[in-house]
């Protein structure tokens, strides 16, 4: 073999050697790119599982929770419906003489005496308002039992503050001496002090 094949030979192996590290930095760049683009879609997919993994949970609590919100509707109704009886037992004024009369008509179906009916303090507070009332009362203990208990079939809301039970001092009557208080909503101004302009 002379010199110029020799050349020549060597020529043509570095050309191949020149194509065959230009094809390895063509694929080490296409494989870096592969890579750089996978990562995040990887995590993507990560965080896809999971995320379906969450849904697929909650989905098979549905059920449950429907069941708790129909349990919550049906508390949420029940105490609108009793705010609505509350409100319906609270006049707008204290009307005192109408509570003789219910307190007067509940006294004689149980056969409980009323005596010394005094209304007393009114007391103002921010959204309503409190009038005291006392009075004394005699009859037998069963009668007073079911005085007290139906003390809340009123159609006017009160509370007993205080109760004083004196036993019969001869026959079966039953002395008591009793506080309650009786409410009246108070009239909530409007809004902007009710001083609006037109």
């Amino acid at each position: 073999m002379n010199r110029r094949d020799l050349n020549r030979r060597k020529l043509l192996i570095e050309g191949w050697l020149l194509h065959a590290a230009g094809l390895a930095m063509t694929a080490a760049v296409v494989v870096g790119a592969a890579v750089m683009r996978w990562q995040p879609a990887h995590a993507h997919c990560v965080e896809a599982a999971t995320e379906i993994a969450r849904l697929d949970e909650l989905l098979k609590s549905a059920a449950e929770i429907r069941a708790e919100a129909r349990d919550v509707r049906r508390q949420i109704d029940e105490a609108q419906a009793r705010n609505t009886r509350l409100a319906a037992r609270v006049p707008t004024a204290p009307h005192e003489a109408d509570f003789l009369g219910q307190m007067t008509a509940l006294a004689h179906q149980v056969e409980l005496e009323i005596h010394d009916y005094r209304p007393g303090v009114v007391r103002l507070l921010e959204k309503h308002g409190e009038m005291e009332v006392q009075f004394n009362a005699q009859g037998t203990y069963r009668a007073l039992c079911q005085f007290l208990h139906r003390t809340e079939e009123l159609p006017r809301l009160c509370r007993i503050t205080r109760l004083e039970i004196k036993a019969p001092q001869s026959g079966d009557k039953t002395q008591i001496d009793i506080t309650l208080l009786i409410y009246f909503a108070r009239e909530q101004p409007a809004p902007n002090g009710g001083n609006a302009r037109g």
